[in-house]
């Protein structure tokens, strides 16, 4: 019968915390250089996006729905205007954008005027675009077009009209 001697090596108070304190600025240097790349990424997506909807049947009323979103930086974080202008409609919303330099998705933070009046939830999202090569896929959440043949998510809907 083998019996096997088991060693263990202690460490002093001291050489643990050095030990953590390295470990730790490794962890924070990560975290700072994520954080960094995370917003090169979002810088990406600055500029102005359209998309707009035409309404036209025989004998219907014609009616245009223009949407506009403005993406920005603005005290080290990123943000998108919202604007959706029809006959009748006028909203104007500012989002949270979050994301990377493939994905993004609009939180709502604010109105920015007093006509709208639905009454959007707090971090609710309110659309979200993924950039494919030249492509930008549309996945609508808390805003939704004015025509049912442009609901459909995973369309291409908004161009890159302004960098």
């Amino acid at each position: 019968m083998m019996i096997f001697k088991k060693e263990f090596t202690i460490f002093s108070a001291s050489s643990l915390f050095a030990i953590f304190s390295i470990i730790l600025m490794g962890y924070v240097s990560l975290s700072y250089a994520k954080g960094a790349a995370e917003e090169d990424d979002l810088a990406t997506w600055i500029g102005e996006y359209k998309f707009q909807e035409i309404y036209e049947e025989p004998n219907q009323t014609f009616m245009i729905m223009d949407y506009k979103l403005s993406i920005y930086e603005e005290n080290d974080q990123y943000y998108a205007d919202i604007q959706i202008i029809g006959q009748t409609t006028w909203v104007n919303v500012k989002a949270t954008v979050y994301g990377d330099e493939q994905w993004i998705s609009l939180v709502f933070l604010e109105n920015l005027n007093d006509i709208y009046t639905r009454k959007d939830k707090m971090n609710e999202v309110l659309l979200s675009l993924q950039k494919e090569g030249e492509n930008i896929y549309t996945f609508w959440g808390g805003i939704l077009p004015m025509l049912d043949k442009n609901e459909l998510s995973g369309e291409v809907y908004f161009e890159l009209f302004t960098k």
